[in-house]
């Protein structure tokens, strides 16, 4: 009995705290101008608007012969941003997957998760492009240095080993892969 009220009090203690961070989060958001408030979800959701019809073109250039819906489309790629950050592992990219194999009649998953690598190859283009250009004119600090050799010997048997891996299933299972293949590749037709 003495254990529960000990962890009773603890629990009422932790609930204070998340209590009064909350209070302090709302005084926060009370004092910000609505102005700026409202422009940045309106950004935020021209961003998203943006973001999903460049899905939807990518996967129009994958599928060119049928007539893909825009909305619904732009509502799955809505869907799985939002499931993201909730779920660990961008795990919202399954549900965008999902519910757009639903919208899209004889679509295939390969084709359409490879579609989604387009748009990270693009971010990752354009991101490293920044920051190559800001570290260039000297916004951004020197780069660390990293610490020891320890880690490209661990790196490279770790390349090693997974293309050994991948060349073995690729050897007993052609068939499937080169299905597999086929239709991730119209996936990423648009490039």
């Amino acid at each position: 009995p003495v254990a529960c009220r000990s962890s009773g009090g603890d629990d009422l203690t932790v609930l204070a705290g998340i209590g009064g961070h909350l209070t302090a989060a709302a005084e926060r958001v009370h004092d910000l101008d609505w102005r700026f408030l409202v422009a940045a979800l309106t950004l935020q959701l021209a961003t998203l608007a943006c973001r999903a019809g460049a899905w939807r073109n990518v996967l129009a250039a994958a599928y060119p012969q049928q007539r893909l819906p825009v909305v619904s489309l732009g509502c799955a790629y809505a869907a799985g941003m939002a499931l993201n950050a909730y779920l660990p592992a961008r795990g919202g990219e399954g549900a965008k997957v999902a519910l757009a194999r639903a919208q899209i009649p004889g679509s295939g998953v390969p084709t359409i998760a490879a579609s989604l690598t387009v748009l990270l190859l693009v971010d990752a283009v354009f991101g490293a492009s920044l920051i190559l250009a800001l570290w260039a004119t000297g916004v951004l600090p020197e780069l660390p240095s990293v610490p020891g050799i320890g880690f490209l010997p661990v790196a490279a048997g770790f390349v090693a080993v997974s293309i050994l891996a991948l060349g073995l299933i690729a050897h007993r299972s052609r068939g499937t892969l080169r299905r597999f293949l086929s239709s991730a590749a119209r996936g990423l037709a648009i490039l």
